[in-house]
């Protein structure tokens, strides 16, 4: 069902009106779809793959849903495929038309709009896997809507340019890893072009039935349709919505999103403070280590020297940052050209890094950097002898896997004989996280091993050996 609550005028709402909808209304857009100057709803209902668009009559009540079909339910089977709606006059005949995010046939439906408030079958575009969510906006400055679409499962936004006759040209994929569940426009570096922020929940997994964080990335646009690399800030459990406006009044937008786990809504607002964050290396194996260098300035390059930043992780399999040890109580001393660094941080799991400037007496506002992630690998080992092996003989093929963690999951050996694969086996490591078979070879010849470990998300990347063996002899 869709409710409607009116407003008192003074921030309070009155009792809900309930207006019959399709099954599992999804999502929920407001514009006057029927040129009446009354504020209408459009609803994208997820399980029968319809827009139900329900018109204004002025008073604060709605007609009887009109119902048009989106999606294509056979693409899903009985989980709907129609998930997300937005509006736009796409074909600028001063109608307002409908775009439809569809996740299991990964097309963006467009359906035109007769100024009625019904709606006509339109144009598909192919987009990426499980697109999740659409928003229009105008990506190139040339007054034409266009659109970008948010796809979940291959992590990449789609972004198609309005030509102003109701078609899009496709440009190159967009924001490589962000997978994003819900998109929002706004200029948030005030440079008058329309920039992009997700909710992203590509380290969103199921393992022991626990939720872990995700982020909110902002990609800045570049006024041609494309965007810059995407900046990753730390927001709470599992974001599902988020929002972009000027939140404390000084004129540039913030950012907001709520958070599905958690149970909250993170705020990120603007800071004349800029505060950078990388590591050296992005991706190592355990036990490695990275160091953490960064830059304090003012919003005019200015270094902030002489001051003290404090270092959080958060490792993926944790839902709150911690300090980084190895750092002074105080944090990690700013040096005269506004750089700082810690060496020898080491991963627990994947891990989210980022550092945070309190603010100081001589006006500095306080700030917090993005993210910077650094992916860990477990540690993989395979021993086996390496001296010539009798035929008929066995041999013992064992090793081990880094963190307990990874108990009960499996390693596969891959077997090789001459450079062509004779075997796989596929083992459970044990509790001690170790695994091993006694292998017998059936000819003579070379033989080489590579173990495999397929990662367990979403702390550990997928690890292999470096081959290994013995040569078989009569």
């Amino acid at each position: 069902a869709v409710l409607v609550l009116r407003g008192d005028g003074r921030g309070g709402l009155g009792p809900p009106t309930r207006y019959p909808a399709g099954e599992q209304p999804r999502n929920l857009i407001t514009r006057d779809l029927d040129r009446d100057g009354h504020a209408d709803l459009a609803v994208v209902n997820r399980r029968d793959d319809t827009v139900g668009v329900y018109l204004g009559r002025g008073d604060g009540s709605f007609a009887a849903a009109l119902t048009f079909a989106a999606g294509n339910r056979l693409a899903a089977g009985e989980d709907g495929d129609a998930y997300d709606l937005d509006s736009a006059d796409f074909d600028r005949d001063g109608r307002l038309d409908l775009a439809v995010a569809n996740r299991a046939s990964n097309n963006l439906s467009i359906l035109p709009g007769n100024g009625d408030g019904r709606f006509r079958a339109g144009a598909n575009y192919r987009v990426g896997k499980t697109p999740f969510d659409v928003t229009a906006g105008d990506f190139n400055g040339d007054r034409n809507p266009d659109l970008a679409v948010g796809n979940l499962d291959s992590k990449s936004i789609s972004v198609f340019l309005g030509n102003g006759s109701g078609t899009f040209a496709r440009v190159a994929e967009q924001g490589k890893g962000v997978a994003a569940f819900t998109l929002t426009v706004a200029d948030f570096d005030a440079d008058g072009r329309q920039d992009l922020a997700a909710v992203n929940n590509a380290n969103t997994r199921y393992v022991d039935k626990k939720e872990y964080p995700g982020s909110a990335s902002i990609l800045l646009g570049r006024g041609d349709g494309s965007f810059g690399k995407p900046s990753d800030h730390a927001v709470g459990t599992r974001p599902v919505a988020v929002a972009g406006d000027d939140l404390d009044g000084d004129g540039r937008a913030d950012l907001a999103t709520a958070n599905r786990e958690s149970d909250d809504i993170s705020v990120l607002l603007r800071s004349d403070t800029r505060l950078t964050l990388s590591a050296s290396r992005t991706r190592l194996t355990w036990p490695g280590t990275t160091t953490l260098r960064g830059r304090l300035t003012s919003v005019g390059g200015r270094p902030l020297a002489r001051r003290r930043v404090l270092l959080y992780r958060r490792p993926w399999v944790r839902p709150a940052f911690t300090r980084v040890p190895g750092q002074p109580d105080e944090g990690v001393a700013v040096a005269p050209d506004g750089t700082f660094r810690l060496e020898g941080a080491r991963p627990e799991w994947t891990t989210d890094y980022r550092a945070r400037f309190v603010g100081d007496a001589a006006g500095s506002d306080s700030a917090m950097s993005p993210l910077a992630v650094v992916e860990q690998k477990p540690r993989i080992t395979l021993k086996v002898g390496r001296t010539d092996l009798k035929l008929g003989r066995s041999r013992a093929v064992t090793g081990l896997v880094s963190h307990h963690s990874h108990a009960g999951l499996p390693v596969t050996v891959v077997v090789r004989r001459n450079g062509a694969v004779v075997g796989e086996r596929r083992l459970p490591l044990d509790r001690e996280v170790h695994y091993g078979f006694a292998y017998r070879p059936p000819r003579p010849g070379d033989y080489t091993f590579v173990a495999r470990f397929d990662g367990h998300p979403p702390g550990h990347l997928a690890n292999r050996t470096r081959p290994t063996g013995f040569r078989v002899v009569r």
